[in-house]
Protein backbone atom coordinates (compact mmCIF):
# COMPACT_ATOMS: atom_id res chain seq x y z
CA UNK A 1 0.00 0.00 0.00
CA UNK A 2 1.20 3.31 -0.26
CA UNK A 3 2.34 5.56 2.14
CA UNK A 4 0.27 8.80 2.43
CA UNK A 5 1.89 11.89 3.66
CA UNK A 6 0.23 14.95 4.73
CA UNK A 7 2.38 17.28 3.16
CA UNK A 8 4.57 16.71 -0.64
CA UNK A 9 8.30 16.29 -0.36
CA UNK A 10 9.57 17.85 -3.70
CA UNK A 11 12.47 15.93 -3.68
CA UNK A 12 10.60 12.82 -2.53
CA UNK A 13 7.80 13.48 -5.35
CA UNK A 14 10.04 13.72 -8.23
CA UNK A 15 12.13 10.60 -7.63
CA UNK A 16 8.69 8.53 -7.76
CA UNK A 17 7.55 10.23 -10.67
CA UNK A 18 10.47 9.90 -13.17
CA UNK A 19 11.29 6.08 -12.89
CA UNK A 20 13.04 6.12 -9.93
CA UNK A 21 11.22 3.92 -7.94
CA UNK A 22 13.41 1.65 -6.68
CA UNK A 23 15.64 3.96 -5.15
CA UNK A 24 12.68 6.00 -3.30
CA UNK A 25 12.94 3.89 -0.46
CA UNK A 26 16.52 4.80 0.05
CA UNK A 27 16.34 8.44 -0.93
CA UNK A 28 17.10 9.62 3.20
CA UNK A 29 20.58 8.36 2.56
CA UNK A 30 21.89 11.27 0.77
CA UNK A 31 19.52 14.20 2.03
CA UNK A 32 16.97 13.55 5.24
CA UNK A 33 13.32 13.85 3.86
CA UNK A 34 12.71 17.07 6.76
CA UNK A 35 14.88 19.37 8.46
CA UNK A 36 16.09 19.20 11.78
CA UNK A 37 14.07 21.36 14.25
CA UNK A 38 16.86 23.81 15.40
CA UNK A 39 19.60 25.21 13.87
CA UNK A 40 21.90 24.24 16.58
CA UNK A 41 20.91 21.07 15.47
CA UNK A 42 21.01 21.03 11.66
CA UNK A 43 24.50 22.96 12.04
CA UNK A 44 25.72 19.73 14.14
CA UNK A 45 24.32 17.56 11.51
CA UNK A 46 26.12 19.02 8.69
CA UNK A 47 29.45 19.15 10.77
CA UNK A 48 29.71 15.55 10.83
CA UNK A 49 28.16 15.00 6.85
CA UNK A 50 31.97 14.02 5.48
CA UNK A 51 29.77 12.76 2.69
CA UNK A 52 28.05 15.63 1.03
CA UNK A 53 29.58 15.94 -2.53
CA UNK A 54 29.62 19.70 -2.60
CA UNK A 55 29.50 22.31 0.08
CA UNK A 56 26.26 23.95 -1.19
CA UNK A 57 24.30 21.09 0.25
CA UNK A 58 25.45 21.53 3.69
CA UNK A 59 24.03 25.52 3.21
CA UNK A 60 20.57 23.54 1.58
CA UNK A 61 20.63 22.19 4.90
CA UNK A 62 20.80 24.94 7.38
CA UNK A 63 18.63 27.03 5.66
CA UNK A 64 16.20 24.76 5.64
CA UNK A 65 12.90 25.31 8.33
CA UNK A 66 9.83 22.63 6.46
CA UNK A 67 9.64 19.85 4.53
CA UNK A 68 8.21 21.79 1.72
CA UNK A 69 9.52 24.96 1.35
CA UNK A 70 12.75 23.99 -0.66
CA UNK A 71 13.44 25.86 -3.54
CA UNK A 72 12.91 24.16 -7.06
CA UNK A 73 16.79 24.38 -7.91
CA UNK A 74 17.76 23.17 -4.70
CA UNK A 75 15.70 19.97 -5.16
CA UNK A 76 16.65 19.38 -8.46
CA UNK A 77 20.28 19.48 -7.22
CA UNK A 78 18.75 17.31 -4.03
CA UNK A 79 17.51 14.99 -6.60
CA UNK A 80 20.04 14.85 -9.08
CA UNK A 81 22.93 13.62 -6.23
CA UNK A 82 20.01 10.99 -4.92
CA UNK A 83 20.31 9.74 -8.43
CA UNK A 84 24.08 9.43 -9.13
CA UNK A 85 24.95 7.92 -5.92
CA UNK A 86 22.44 4.92 -6.79
CA UNK A 87 23.86 5.11 -10.31
CA UNK A 88 27.32 4.78 -9.17
CA UNK A 89 26.31 1.86 -6.49
CA UNK A 90 25.00 0.12 -9.34
CA UNK A 91 27.65 0.77 -11.92
CA UNK A 92 30.70 0.03 -9.78
CA UNK A 93 28.89 -2.71 -7.66
CA UNK A 94 29.71 -1.57 -4.83
CA UNK A 95 26.81 -2.90 -2.12
CA UNK A 96 24.41 0.24 -1.39
CA UNK A 97 23.98 -1.01 2.35
CA UNK A 98 27.43 0.83 3.19
CA UNK A 99 26.61 4.03 0.45
CA UNK A 100 23.86 5.40 -0.76
CA UNK A 101 21.00 2.86 1.10
CA UNK A 102 22.97 3.25 4.65
CA UNK A 103 22.93 6.82 4.95
CA UNK A 104 25.53 9.60 3.66
CA UNK A 105 25.91 11.44 7.03
CA UNK A 106 27.90 10.47 10.64
CA UNK A 107 31.06 9.51 9.43
CA UNK A 108 30.74 6.31 9.37
CA UNK A 109 29.84 5.47 5.31
CA UNK A 110 32.56 3.47 3.75
CA UNK A 111 31.75 4.91 0.29
CA UNK A 112 31.06 8.24 -0.76
CA UNK A 113 31.10 10.80 -3.22
CA UNK A 114 34.36 12.10 -2.30
CA UNK A 115 36.66 8.81 -1.61
CA UNK A 116 35.42 6.81 -4.31
CA UNK A 117 37.61 8.38 -7.44
CA UNK A 118 40.27 7.20 -5.24
CA UNK A 119 39.32 3.68 -4.99
CA UNK A 120 38.97 3.50 -8.34
CA UNK A 121 41.69 4.93 -9.19
CA UNK A 122 43.89 2.48 -6.94
CA UNK A 123 42.01 -0.21 -7.78
CA UNK A 124 42.33 0.38 -11.94
CA UNK A 125 44.81 2.69 -12.62
CA UNK A 126 42.30 4.73 -14.08
CA UNK A 127 42.70 8.47 -13.39
CA UNK A 128 39.37 9.51 -11.93
CA UNK A 129 38.21 12.35 -9.96
CA UNK A 130 35.00 13.37 -8.94
CA UNK A 131 33.94 15.07 -11.96
CA UNK A 132 34.91 12.45 -14.37
CA UNK A 133 33.01 9.99 -11.98
CA UNK A 134 29.58 12.48 -12.03
CA UNK A 135 30.06 12.65 -15.40
CA UNK A 136 30.07 8.98 -15.93
CA UNK A 137 26.94 9.19 -13.82
CA UNK A 138 25.42 11.50 -16.00
CA UNK A 139 25.63 9.41 -19.34
CA UNK A 140 24.34 6.29 -17.39
CA UNK A 141 21.35 7.94 -16.28
CA UNK A 142 21.12 9.77 -19.38
CA UNK A 143 21.19 6.66 -21.48
CA UNK A 144 19.05 4.81 -19.53
CA UNK A 145 16.23 7.44 -20.03
CA UNK A 146 16.61 7.46 -23.29
CA UNK A 147 16.06 3.97 -24.06
CA UNK A 148 13.06 4.21 -21.49
CA UNK A 149 11.86 7.23 -24.29
CA UNK A 150 12.63 5.07 -27.12
CA UNK A 151 10.26 2.46 -25.65
CA UNK A 152 7.25 4.46 -24.93
CA UNK A 153 8.40 6.45 -21.74
CA UNK A 154 6.50 10.22 -21.76
CA UNK A 155 6.10 13.08 -19.59
CA UNK A 156 2.26 11.52 -18.75
CA UNK A 157 3.59 8.48 -17.75
CA UNK A 158 5.73 10.09 -14.87
CA UNK A 159 2.96 10.23 -11.86
CA UNK A 160 3.07 9.28 -8.30
CA UNK A 161 -0.11 6.98 -7.33
CA UNK A 162 -3.02 9.13 -7.56
CA UNK A 163 -3.54 8.41 -3.82
CA UNK A 164 0.11 8.66 -2.79
CA UNK A 165 -0.69 12.26 -1.04
CA UNK A 166 -2.89 13.36 1.47
CA UNK A 167 -2.88 16.88 -0.23
CA UNK A 168 -2.02 17.32 -3.96
CA UNK A 169 -1.59 20.52 -6.11
CA UNK A 170 -1.09 19.38 -9.56
CA UNK A 171 -0.31 22.53 -10.86
CA UNK A 172 3.14 22.09 -8.60
CA UNK A 173 4.02 18.83 -9.60
CA UNK A 174 3.72 19.95 -13.23
CA UNK A 175 5.89 23.00 -12.46
CA UNK A 176 8.46 20.91 -10.81
CA UNK A 177 8.20 18.71 -13.19
CA UNK A 178 9.23 20.67 -16.16
CA UNK A 179 11.92 22.39 -14.27
CA UNK A 180 13.60 18.93 -13.59
CA UNK A 181 13.59 17.89 -17.12
CA UNK A 182 15.30 21.51 -17.77
CA UNK A 183 18.02 20.31 -14.96
CA UNK A 184 18.35 17.24 -16.94
CA UNK A 185 18.26 18.68 -20.59
CA UNK A 186 15.68 16.76 -21.47
CA UNK A 187 12.57 18.67 -23.06
CA UNK A 188 8.62 19.20 -21.65
CA UNK A 189 8.01 15.37 -22.77
CA UNK A 190 11.37 14.46 -21.05
CA UNK A 191 13.07 13.27 -23.85
CA UNK A 192 16.87 14.30 -23.78
CA UNK A 193 17.66 16.92 -26.62
CA UNK A 194 20.85 16.55 -28.78
CA UNK A 195 22.66 19.21 -26.97
CA UNK A 196 22.43 17.20 -23.71
CA UNK A 197 23.58 13.60 -25.61
CA UNK A 198 26.35 15.34 -27.36
CA UNK A 199 27.46 17.17 -24.22
CA UNK A 200 27.99 13.50 -22.52
CA UNK A 201 29.52 12.23 -25.74
CA UNK A 202 25.97 10.28 -26.63
CA UNK A 203 25.62 11.97 -30.14
CA UNK A 204 24.38 8.66 -31.50
CA UNK A 205 21.96 8.32 -29.36
CA UNK A 206 20.46 11.78 -30.55
CA UNK A 207 20.86 10.38 -34.25
CA UNK A 208 18.79 6.93 -33.33
CA UNK A 209 15.98 9.15 -31.45
CA UNK A 210 16.02 11.24 -34.23
CA UNK A 211 15.70 8.60 -36.91
CA UNK A 212 13.12 7.12 -35.51
CA UNK A 213 10.75 10.43 -35.50
CA UNK A 214 10.92 10.64 -31.16
CA UNK A 215 13.31 13.34 -30.87
CA UNK A 216 12.56 16.57 -33.65
CA UNK A 217 16.20 17.78 -35.32
CA UNK A 218 15.25 21.66 -33.73
CA UNK A 219 15.07 20.17 -30.73
CA UNK A 220 18.84 20.43 -30.04
CA UNK A 221 18.41 23.47 -26.57
CA UNK A 222 16.92 22.58 -24.04
CA UNK A 223 14.15 24.90 -22.98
Amino acid sequence: MPIKLGRLNPAYFLMIATGEKMSITQIEGSFPQDPLPTPEQRKDFVDKWEAVPDEKFKQYFLEWEKRSDMTDERTCDIVDWNEAMHYIDDSLGTCGFVSSFRGQFGGDVPYHMNNLPQIISLATGMDVDKSKLWQNFQRIRTLVRAVNVRRGLRRKDERPPEDHWAVRDEKYEQELLSKYYAFKGWNEEGIPTRQALERLDLGYVADDLEQRGILKAEEGVPA
